[in-house]
């Protein structure tokens, strides 16, 4: 079964399983995230399309570098949903644990989302079908 967020102009369905947690982010923009109860998550941020998602992407992507030893990330030019999409894939390490992280920026009608997406690499793979639906569905919309 499913779960749908539907406020703020935005709909997104997820398991029903997983926990949503609502909230501001930097820049008067709207977070959402989505957990897993592994601890995996699929997270949205949006703001007014004027703002950028590049420079809120690196400092991400710094704040990875400072927190973790050997951050590894690649960048990505994609399509997502008919979107054209700008991001990285990035790997670290957590105690023992390898992470797989993905962050995409992109532009839909009045909005700008930066959408991350990230679990343990050993369950990535398992689960990222359910982080593409989610991304999906949420782009249909």
């Amino acid at each position: 079964m499913t779960a749908v967020f539907e406020q703020h102009g935005l709909r997104i369905q997820y398991p029903e399983n997983w926990t949503l947690q609502q909230g501001q982010a930097e820049g008067q923009g709207l977070e959402i995230q989505i957990v897993a109860p592994s601890g995996a998550f699929w997270s949205l941020l949006a703001f007014a399309r004027q703002d950028e998602g590049e420079p809120l992407m690196q400092e991400i992507l710094g704040n990875l570098e400072e927190q973790y030893d050997s951050v590894e990330t690649s960048a990505i030019q994609e399509s997502m949903g008919g979107f054209e999409a700008s991001g990285h894939d990035t790997f670290f390490f957590y105690l023992d644990l390898l992470v797989a992280n993905r962050m995409r920026c992109l532009s839909a009608g009045e909005h700008r989302f930066l959408i991350i997406w990230q679990a343990e690499n050993r369950d990535f793979d398992n689960i990222e079908p359910v982080f593409q639906a989610i991304t999906v569905g949420f782009l249909a919309s």
